[in-house]
């Protein structure tokens, strides 16, 4: 597929399914991102994958975290939740 295309063709996602995500498909996910290129190599992500008990109990606190709109103080603070 061609650059043009694969812009073309693109779409966002605003409602998922109430579905699991096969692990491998989250790696495969995962290890294709890692290779995406970031404006001088700062690679400025954090990914947490969260399954479980842990994304039952912290639905809400995931709705607070948008780096767009979150300061950078709470997202760190969310960031510890996780540790």
């Amino acid at each position: 597929m061609k650059i043009a295309e694969a812009l073309k063709q693109r779409k966002s996602v605003r409602s998922y399914l109430d579905k699991a995500v096969e692990e491998g498909k989250i790696k495969a996910i995962l290890d294709a991102a890692r290779h995406a290129p970031s404006g001088v190599n700062t690679q400025p992500w954090q990914v947490a994958v969260v399954t479980g008990d842990t994304k039952k109990n912290s639905k809400k606190k995931l709705n607070l975290v948008n780096s767009y709109r979150t300061p950078r103080e709470e997202v760190e603070s969310f960031t510890q939740f996780f540790k």
